[in-house]
């Protein structure tokens, strides 16, 4: 069967029938397709690589142009015309000022160590007058002074802690008499009025003072005795001089033949008589003098006695009765010893009559014949009335030393503790400044008062910090302070009030010094409260030209200029007087050139190219800043 062209089933068997002839002539087709894509894409790839290469290859002049910087432009800022100040900044700690230690001294009144009937209270405010504690069951009383309690205060103490403790009697409405700081009993007077209003027993005399007025007295009283027996020793022994003197005088007029020519071995009769006649009168002389001076401090010893005696009847406090017994005794054996001394005068006496009388009459009825006799013994009683002499002089100038000794010792008076109103150590707080303010308890009742009892501080605040030593010497006491409390976020202002000389005082690092900064208008609820400090150290005097420390730069001759840029017009250099630099900035005053408030200064460096500034050299911290 025949079929057309065109039709399906011609069509179909065309393929069919034309497939085994036209096999070899479709594969050819196909590989020249092939290599035609693969031609193709070796040319665009070619293409790519050529392009790459080209844009990646770059003549020197291009690349030193795309590799130069830019040319920079000037950076400038505008003067400005303000107060430069130089400033300290630290961190400081908010507390109470004034830290002190509280301890009590040791009593010779109190002599155990006192121990705590009632503990100081933490916080409280200690005004004058007022009880911070008591110890024993005494009290700890409050006055303001500069000078610490340091002792016990007893009549007749003198000092600075006397007259604080008088001023602070007066400030509380009492009379102490002169603040001479003198106790006296007008002092102790108002001491104790001072306790009876507070309610407290006043301290008098301990049972040891009293005990040892006692004994001081008694060692007076005993001193003034021995003066007025050393003087009456001193009479004695004069009266004594007087008669060996006269004696001797006697027994020279017994050798007064010897003196007139005749031989001292032969004097007469009558002579001799009379001779010893005046030798018993001048001994029974002797005698009576001896009586008349035994009687006399007889007397006087018995006066003294009785007069002790009756100073013990009347003595407050009474004499125990030993010491009774024996006033008593020691006046009766005077009054025994007076009575004897008078019995003995009245004999010297009768003796020294019957030797004055004219025993030697009978003298007469010897022999004219016998007027020379020999007297050995004339020699003999000159010579041992020449040594009495001696003897009796050497007894007087000892008599003169006692005398010396027995004077400087009563003349002391009795050395005992005088009785009165006393303070004892510890019953008496004396504070600088008042009110105070109780800030630490160290111990507790029923504990020993030994130690520190106590911390104090002002209550006022105070804010405290370390400087270093470069800012040590910065600050100086009354510099304003501005504080800062970031967490409370309150401002305040406040003034230095100290600073130590030393480095490591007040528990501060070692190698830095402690600062005081008193506080204005700080509420007392930020104690203990962490505060930044900014101290002005440095000003100007007012308002002044300032630049950025980067603007100013040295010309070849040496001076200081800054370099002006205003907008649209050459630049040009002012030179300049550099002054105070504080936070960046310098204080500048024109010397060569107008420089005003708003113009603009360069900081940025400029090539010598563009700025013409050949040879410039910036300076740094130009002024003598911190």
């Amino acid at each position: 069967m025949l079929f057309r062209p065109g039709s399906r089933a011609s069509g179909r068997s065309t393929d069919v029938a034309a497939a085994p002839r036209s096999g070899s002539t479709g594969v050819a087709l196909i590989r020249r397709n092939r290599a035609l894509s693969i031609g193709l894409g070796a040319v665009i790839l070619s293409s790519l690589v050529s392009w790459g290469a080209a844009s990646r290859i770059r003549s020197p002049a291009e690349v030193a142009a795309r590799t130069a910087p830019p040319t920079p432009s000037a950076i400038t800022v505008p003067v400005e015309k303000k107060v430069l100040s130089s400033d300290v900044v630290i961190r400081g700690t908010v507390r109470y000022g004034a830290p002190q230690s509280v301890l009590l001294p040791p009593s010779q009144i109190r002599k155990a160590n006192p121990i705590l009937t009632s503990a100081p209270q933490k916080g409280k405010d200690l005004t004058e007058g007022s009880v911070a504690f008591t110890a024993s069951g005494r009290p700890a009383l409050v006055l303001q002074g500069a000078v610490p309690a340091y002792r016990d205060i007893t009549p007749g103490a003198v000092g600075d802690d006397v007259r604080q403790l008088q001023q602070a009697l007066v400030r509380l409405g009492f009379r102490p008499g002169r603040t001479d700081g003198v106790y006296d009993d007008r002092t102790g007077l108002a001491v104790a009025a001072w306790y009876l209003k507070g309610g407290w027993t006043p301290s008098g005399p301990s049972d040891e003072q009293l005990q040892a007025l006692r004994a001081a007295q008694t060692d007076w009283f005993a001193a003034e005795s021995d003066f007025l027996g050393a003087q009456e020793g001193l009479t004695s022994a004069q009266h004594d001089l007087d008669i060996a003197r006269q004696r001797a005088a006697a027994a020279a007029r017994a050798l007064t033949p010897g003196a007139t020519g005749v031989s001292p071995a032969a004097v007469s009769p009558d002579s001799a008589a009379a001779s010893r006649m005046e030798q018993e009168r001048v001994a029974a002389a002797v005698r009576v003098n001896k009586a008349r001076r035994a009687v006399t401090k007889a007397d006087e010893d018995e006066k003294n006695a009785q007069a002790r005696l009756d100073e013990a009847r009347t003595r407050k406090p009474p004499p125990s009765n030993e010491e009774y017994g024996a006033l008593a005794k020691r006046a009766q054996d005077a009054s025994s010893r007076a009575s004897a001394a008078r019995e003995e005068l009245a004999s010297a006496e009768d003796a020294l009559a019957a030797a004055s009388g004219d025993k030697g009459s009978g003298s007469s009825s010897h022999d004219a014949s016998s007027a020379v006799v020999p007297d050995p013994s004339a020699k003999l009683d000159a010579a041992t009335a020449q040594a009495e002499v001696q003897k009796a002089a050497d007894v007087v100038a000892f008599a003169q030393r006692k005398v010396g000794l027995a004077g400087r010792r009563a003349g002391a008076g009795p050395t005992g503790a005088k009785l009165g109103i006393q303070i004892p150590a510890g019953e008496v707080l004396f504070f600088p400044a008042l009110p105070a303010r109780v800030d630490d308890v160290k111990l507790k009742v029923g504990d020993e008062a030994v130690g520190p009892v106590m911390t104090v501080t002002s209550s006022r605040l105070v804010v405290e910090s370390a400087l270093s030593a470069a800012d040590a010497k910065l600050v100086k006491e009354g510099g304003s302070v501005a504080i800062r409390a970031p967490e409370a976020n309150v401002d305040a202002t406040g003034t230095v009030t100290g600073i130590a000389a030393t480095p490591g005082t007040n528990g501060v690092d070692p190698q830095r010094y402690y600062l005081e900064v008193t506080p204005t208008g700080l509420d007392v609820g930020l104690a203990g409260a962490s505060v930044v400090q900014t101290i002005s150290v440095q000003s100007t005097a007012g308002e002044v030209l300032a630049v950025p420390v980067a603007a100013l730069s040295m010309a070849s001759d040496g001076t200081t200029r800054v370099q002006v840029q205003p907008p649209r017009e050459p630049a040009r250099f002012v030179t300049v007087e550099p002054g105070l630099a504080a936070k960046g900035v310098v204080a500048v005053t024109p010397v060569q050139g107008e420089l005003d408030p708003g113009d603009l200064v360069v900081v940025g460096a400029k090539n010598p190219a563009a700025d013409g500034g050949a040879g410039q050299k910036k300076t740094k911290g130009a002024g003598g800043g911190r």
